[in-house]
């Protein structure tokens, strides 16, 4: 598969995700699930703006070097960013970024020829760079981890979310028809789990790597401060 390919089914996958979101209420959208004060994220709501935040910043400030989707939001602005600011805001407002942000990359993608895809990027710190091609796939595949994890908090909170797994929308009729047989598309489910304990997150690999004295280059969007904000 290409990028243009996995994109659609990121996309496809995104309107089942927000149809379960929709159905959710907004109490355990809000909810700091995540115990620790350190943790970047503590809601839901932190991990809906996470990723289209993420997706914006890349292909806007890093392979456009023009202006991100969130100016056009004055209240992201003011919450300060990525990170743990979005409990109060209202689902349909993150999900109408999300929706600006996906608009925009789909222009951006036919621009993604061979020879544009072998260009460098010089990254955020401007001492290394990286192959465009790469960069958007990790953009891709952020998406594909992150969601993963909106889905385990979505069970954490008794949901059943849909089933985001690339097989449920290959473009095969058995795929598509066990899929769909099976109820596991946008609605979400309420199921007969309890509300689980707050979980403590163990630190992540690039931190253990940093205390073992590896200095491999993150993988994961690097941290910009920009007006006091972190990106």
């Amino acid at each position: 598969m290409n990028i243009p390919e996995i994109y659609d089914y990121l996309m496809r996958a995104r309107r089942d995700l927000w149809a379960c979101l929709e159905g959710v209420p907004d109490e355990k959208l809000s909810e700091p699930l995540l115990a620790g004060s350190t943790l970047r994220f503590h809601c839901l709501k932190d991990l809906v703006a996470h990723v289209p935040i993420i997706e914006d910043s890349w292909v806007h400030e890093d392979f456009l070097r023009d202006t991100p989707i969130w100016e056009a939001f004055p209240w992201m602005e003011a919450l300060g960013g990525d990170g743990p600011f979005y409990a109060g805001v209202p689902l349909a407002d993150l999900l109408e970024y999300w929706r600006a942000v996906e608009e925009s990359t789909l222009k951006y993608l036919p621009t993604l020829t061979g020879p544009e895809l072998q260009r460098q990027v010089v990254l955020g710190n401007g001492r290394e760079s990286m192959t465009l091609d790469g960069l958007v796939w990790h953009v891709l595949v952020h998406e594909m981890r992150h969601t993963a994890q909106i889905a385990l908090m979505l069970r954490m909170r008794g949901v059943t979310p849909p089933q985001l797994d690339l097989i449920a929308y290959l473009p095969a009729d058995v795929a598509q028809s066990t899929s769909r047989a099976s109820g596991q598309s946008g609605d979400c489910v309420t199921n007969t789990l309890s509300p689980g304990s707050k979980v403590h997150v163990q630190p992540d690999a690039q931190d253990a790597a940093a205390r073992a004295g590896h200095t491999h280059p993150p993988l994961h969007r690097p941290h910009r401060k920009e007006k006091g904000r972190v990106r």
